[in-house]
């Protein structure tokens, strides 16, 4: 071989070394970077988790109150409809007992 042909292999086998050794570097660089993003989007994931968790035991409490406000308006409605109903009942024994009364003072007057 001749001294040029043995520069040349040499010069080719550096320039494939160090065209390797980019290609890992960049490679590493990458993984790097790829890693880096997915280490934020595991953070922003687990905080989106709180806050749902969060949010679901608000909305938990919302609707436990939602619910027990439901029960003592149906509640208040049902004691209002009671007294309403005793009122209409009372009003109308009040006036069928004057209509007794009138009736038995008017039988007793013909009598």
């Amino acid at each position: 071989m001749s001294g040029s042909r043995l520069v040349r292999g040499t010069r080719s086998r550096l320039f494939l070394y160090v065209a390797v050794v980019v290609v890992v570097g960049m490679a590493v660089y990458v993984f790097h970077g790829a890693q880096l993003q997915l280490d934020d989007a595991r953070k922003v994931a687990d905080k989106c988790q709180q806050q749902q968790e969060s949010l679901s035991a608000q909305l938990q409490g919302k609707n436990s109150l939602l619910f027990n406000c439901t029960y003592k308006l149906q509640l208040v409605n049902y004691l209002f409809f009671s007294v309403e109903i005793n009122y209409l009942f009372s009003s109308m024994l009040n006036e069928e007992g004057k209509f007794i009364e009138v009736l038995h003072m008017h039988l007793h007057n013909k009598q």
